[in-house]
């Protein structure tokens, strides 16, 4: 029998609390810290992986005032006085809401073939496009500001009504679409701090060739579509695992598909957010669904890369590498770069490539918490910082490159024909 690796199992009576609590849940800290999350529910179409998505977002709408509740007792009260005080807009009230800290906003749109539809505002077409400073926007989507668990419960409702679905051999109401729940989270005690992002995604269902043997044309399209997508995200998570590896250079195809250029955060190397994905494949238990499910452990297996443990080749406390930095060097630095900012405080006993790993909001908190330290000069910093750390990834990057089969031939070539044309430009 065939062995597949994966993190977690779920036995088939496990309700869908235990698998958010195993897989999901770390994942509103990342959006609150500044971080992207995303949660992706694969799986063959009528295998369960929408009633499995439904639930998760329905625990997330349940959590996330808790969590936001329970960062204000972490990082100390803040009123709506208090922030009424530095943002003129935001008027005082005697009782805090739960999201006092954060403002959050969810979207819900469809990806259908290259085109996005709004689940919010009756199926309205919406562009998912790349900015010149390298962000993803969905132009148009509706957003919601959320102000409670019921208004986020209902949101879901609405977006789950007008999903694109079809009747298939497999399923009388397959998605056809992949199923996007985007929330956005600002953090209004550090507004410099760019916005987290957490994404709940319904992957389309899944077919093999004796699921969709009987489809009619469209239908036929529609497979096409969801199978090059699908198997566009599985190379950028698995080139994203690799690229950690630092052996030769990876590329992440993100630009592949709508669905991956959406989920350029998780994927990009140089971006400095935290990011962490989970994926989450369901199974049918019908025997008739063997090869389907063998197909399903096997794409999920496949995005589990063992990224081979290498020897230390980087020079320890390199100073333009603050991954090699270890704590004496890296609190050394930091003295000397912001004297107002206190080691103890921002790295007590980290490297600098744990510290390089600690979410933007909580590095921008730690420092705050340092006396005459101010946002703007500490986001500097922090930014300072990254620099360097996307500065070394270039260069290691460039090196990789010169390494490739023919890369040094060719640019000798160029040489050669540079120093022709020149010779032939003199006489």
């Amino acid at each position: 029998m065939e062995s597949v690796a994966v993190d977690l199992a779920f036995g088939e009576d496990v309700e869908n609390e235990t698998v958010y609590r195993a897989t999901c849940v770390g994942l509103i800290g990342v959006a609150l810290g500044g971080g992207v999350g995303t949660f992706l529910a694969y799986g063959q179409t009528g295998s369960g992986k929408t009633h499995t998505l439904t639930g998760i977002q329905q625990s997330v709408a349940r959590d996330l005032f808790e969590y936001a509740r329970e960062y204000r007792q972490m990082h100390g009260n803040r009123s709506s006085n208090d922030i009424a005080a530095t943002e003129p807009n935001a008027a005082p009230s005697g009782v805090d809401p739960d999201d006092v800290d954060f403002d959050f906003h969810a979207s819900f749109f469809e990806l259908f073939a290259n085109q996005a539809y709004d689940l919010l505002n009756d199926r309205a077409m919406v562009k998912v496009q790349e900015d010149k400073f390298g962000s993803i926007q969905i132009q148009s989507v509706t957003e919601h500001r959320l102000t409670s668990t019921q208004q986020f419960l209902t949101l879901i409702s609405q977006a789950a009504a007008l999903r694109r679905t079809e009747a298939t051999a497999k399923n009388s109401q397959s998605s056809r679409s992949h199923a996007i729940c985007r929330i956005r989270v600002t953090n209004r005690r550090i507004p410099s701090l760019e916005d987290g992002l957490l994404y709940l995604v319904d992957l389309a269902g899944s077919e093999s060739t004796n699921d969709s043997k009987f489809h009619d044309k469209d239908r036929l399209s529609e497979t096409r579509e969801i199978n090059k997508s699908l198997h566009a995200l599985k190379e950028c998570i698995r080139n994203r695992a690799l690229s950690t590896s630092g052996q030769r250079f990876v590329h992440v195809p993100y630009r592949t598909s709508k669905l991956t250029m959406l989920l350029k955060s998780a994927f990009e190397i140089a971006d400095m957010r935290q990011s962490r994905t989970v994926i989450v494949g369901t199974l049918a238990p019908s025997i008739f669904d063997t090869q389907q499910t063998s197909n399903t452990l096997r794409f999920i297996s496949n995005l589990k890369v063992a990224v081979p443990v290498t020897k230390q080749l980087a020079k320890p406390n390199n100073p333009l590498d603050p991954s090699s930095w270890d704590n004496a060097f890296l609190r050394s630095w930091v003295t000397s770069t912001y004297s107002l900012i206190n080691p103890e405080i921002l790295c007590p006993y980290e490297s600098g490539k744990q510290l390089c790993r600690v979410p933007e909001g909580e590095f921008i908190e730690r420092c705050l918490k340092c006396p005459g330290t101010t946002e703007k000069r500490v986001k500097a910093f922090y930014l300072k910082l990254w620099g360097m750390v996307v500065d070394q990834r270039t260069r290691g990057r460039k090196e990789k490159l010169a390494l490739r089969p023919g890369v040094e031939e060719r640019r000798r070539a160029e040489e050669e024909i540079n120093k022709m044309m020149i010779a032939a430009g003199e006489r």
